[in-house]
């Protein structure tokens, strides 16, 4: 079988952890080839090599040792829309919580977000993902729907609430998080539908722009949402819901 390179996303500020980790198990550095690269590293012969994006491209055989990165963060729920800019098809809205071993499934499967895949990836990687979620909640908005219920400046109203809802239906198959990550695009209103929510967990609210970046549930999230709404389009979901059809 041939082995393949891999990509996963790490919070940019994390990359020294990663880099102290990787020469700790035996790594050494590398010289950089561009200003993009953070560090290049040779481990067991295998490159790794770290963006200063957070992007961490990577030989599979070294996808069990970059996984303990992800280890002992209990359970997180990450939270992202597809389909919002776009003028047809579905807007879609996708949680999915990940566990210890749903992370190292993740990484396992080259979990990069979606917006940096071809969609034949996305597909692979989203029933990979699906298989390691401990629960995954999706929102399908058609084009119609949205037609009804949008009006000039409520949008963001209107995401929270999908948000929430695609949040409570991972909360009633699980039960319990330690955290929620949300892709962010109104903290406000994101608070507002979501804390009372998240605060009878106990767990902690992460609202932040391009977390789908730097968050593992996140990017899964995305990547989700991605397959399912392509999926939709093929399918013959492809009225406008901006302007006219």
């Amino acid at each position: 079988m041939v082995k393949k390179q891999l990509s996963v996303v790490l919070p940019p500020e994390k990359l020294e952890e990663l880099k102290k980790f990787l020469l700790k198990s035996g790594g050494h550095e590398l010289a950089r080839k561009n200003e993009y690269e953070e560090f290049r590293m040779s481990v067991d012969d295998r490159i790794l090599i770290a963006y200063s994006t957070g992007t961490i491209v990577f030989h599979e055989e070294l996808a069990d040792l970059i996984s303990e990165m992800f280890t002992g963060l209990g359970t997180r729920v990450g939270i992202d829309e597809v389909g919002k800019g776009e003028a047809e098809g579905p807007l879609v809205v996708c949680a999915v919580a990940l566990d210890d071993e749903g992370r190292k499934k993740a990484v396992s499967a080259g979990l990069v977000e979606s917006k940096m895949a071809r969609i034949e990836k996305i597909e692979e990687i989203a029933e990979k993902i699906r298989k390691a979620a401990l629960a995954v909640g999706t929102v399908v908005v058609s084009p119609e729907e949205f037609k009804k219920v949008w009006k000039r400046g409520n949008l963001n109203d209107l995401l929270a609430r999908w948000h929430a809802k695609a949040l409570e239906s991972v909360i009633c198959s699980i039960g319990r998080a330690d955290a929620v990550i949300v892709d962010s695009f109104d903290e406000k209103r994101l608070r507002k539908e979501l804390s009372h929510m998240v605060d009878s967990l106990g767990a902690k609210l992460i609202l932040e722009n391009g977390a789908d970046r730097r968050y593992l549930e996140v990017a899964a999230a995305s990547v989700i949402a991605s397959a399912f709404r392509e999926r939709l389009m093929k399918e013959g979901m492809r009225l406008r819901k901006w302007g006219t059809s």
